[in-house]
């Protein structure tokens, strides 16, 4: 449990060396899965706004982003924008893009209503620079900005999705 707590924690602060331990450990794929249950329930919880009967759905569609968004990192970096020391296969992805979810715990406070937007707001980057760092570290790229990128278009694809749905 303490390796696991400090592996969020080190992830919450942004240590890259936190995503490369996670990368190259086979174990916490469970532990990404974990966090991520946490995170999803934690954004439910401060979304629904009071609604009980909602947070089952809102789990699951949280849970539903995270593969979608994984997938898309995967395909946008692993197989199109490939770099010659692009050595990565899906389920590394999904345990660092689960690992990048951890501040979406912080959600559950957005409940109280004067800060709401702020802690939805805040989270939300911070999610992108967490999964910022582990695209880098999951594809191998050198380049932060080519990390971005590919965040960035999975995350724009993933809206396109849920716009069709």
């Amino acid at each position: 449990m303490k390796q696991f707590l400090d592996r969020v924690f080190a992830v919450i602060q942004l240590e890259p060396l936190a995503y490369l331990e996670i990368k190259e450990n086979k174990a916490p794929l469970t532990q990404a899965m974990f966090l991520l249950f946490l995170s999803s329930t934690a954004t439910a919880l401060g979304s629904v706004g009071g609604y009980v009967e909602k947070i089952p759905m809102a789990i699951l569609t949280a849970c539903a982003a995270w593969v979608a968004w994984g997938l898309l990192i995967y395909v946008l970096g692993a197989l199109i924008f490939r770099k010659p020391e692009t050595e990565v296969n899906l389920i590394t992805v999904m345990r660092l893009v689960g690992f990048a979810s951890a501040p979406g715990i912080l959600k559950a406070l957005a409940f109280i209503p004067a800060v709401s937007g702020i802690i939805l707001f805040g989270t939300s980057i911070w999610i992108l620079g967490t999964t910022t760092l582990a695209t880098q570290q999951a594809l191998s790229y050198k380049s932060f900005p080519r990390a971005l990128g590919v965040t960035l278009a999975a995350w724009l694809g993933y809206q396109f999705l849920l716009f069709q749905i």
